[in-house]
């Protein structure tokens, strides 16, 4: 029996019958609708009140993905694929399948991808972090000692972080980080930084209690809040979105050791 479907976000949308993260209506764990940022064809992804978003659930994903099936016309499916953000998938023909739940957040992606990356382009543009800062970071880094599992990032850091892997951002975060950056950027946005990394830090754990997973979410849930708070509305994406959603992944499936995608 297929229990649940792990691969990174765009090509679990497609294989689930979700909509791409362009749409309004992009989330595959909430029905929450996102408005378009003004004057942009972009989505705007403000808006990280966990309480008021109404979770998605499998009777009603199967549903609205029959009716899309059902359909007509092509104009009439795009309506549908706007107002619910589903389409049908071959996936639904398994009847005992929930896919709501069933389609992972891939922690490697939505943890140390995504969100790494679009912050350290921001940094840079805003010039938190400017060319003569990385030759510094660089020679502090140069003397660090990296544990095991992580990755040595000194060429990397020469090169402003050029195609980071997972693994890569992985270490930057939890090991580098709170060292290199600490003098370079804002007060502010540094501190808020370590909330994600602090989140990651329990995430990544081999073994979790629900408690750990609960303190990582709130974590998790403000850093996301001040985010919106502190850079413009075009820096929030769908991967940040999904943050909040982790939580109820871990709850089902345990461990992000189990389904992340390093191996792959």
């Amino acid at each position: 029996a297929l229990m649940m479907v792990a691969c990174d976000i765009p090509a679990a949308r497609k294989t689930s019958g979700f909509t791409s993260h362009n749409s309004t209506c992009t989330c595959y764990k909430c029905n929450k609708h996102f408005p378009h940022l003004e004057n942009d064809v972009n989505v705007d992804f403000r808006g990280f009140d966990f309480s008021r978003w109404v979770l998605r659930d499998g009777v009603e994903n199967r549903l609205h993905a029959e009716k899309w099936e059902s359909a007509s016309t092509p104009s009439e499916r795009h309506r549908l694929e706007v107002k619910n953000g589903v389409r049908w998938s071959q996936l639904h023909c398994l009847e005992y399948l929930d896919l709501v739940r069933g389609m992972i957040i891939n922690p490697m992606h939505n943890l140390f991808l995504g969100t790494p990356k679009r912050l350290m382009d921001c940094w840079i543009k805003d010039k938190d972090i400017q060319d003569g800062d990385f030759a510094a970071i660089q020679k502090t880094a140069e003397t660090m000692i990296v544990p095991g599992g992580y990755t040595s990032l000194n060429s990397k850091i020469g090169k402003q972080f050029l195609y980071m892997k997972a693994d890569e951002s992985k270490s930057w975060m939890l090991v580098y980080l709170s060292v290199l950056l600490k003098d370079a950027l804002a007060k502010n946005r540094f501190e808020n930084w370590i909330n994600f990394v602090d989140a990651c830090c329990l995430l990544i754990k081999p073994t979790i209690t629900f408690d750990e997973v609960n303190t990582a979410y709130q974590f998790l849930q403000t850093f996301c809040t001040r985010c919106d708070e502190l850079y413009n509305a075009e820096i929030l994406t769908c991967n940040m979105h999904l943050h909040l959603h982790l939580r109820d992944t871990i709850h089902d499936f345990g461990p992000v050791y189990a389904y992340w995608l390093f191996g792959f």
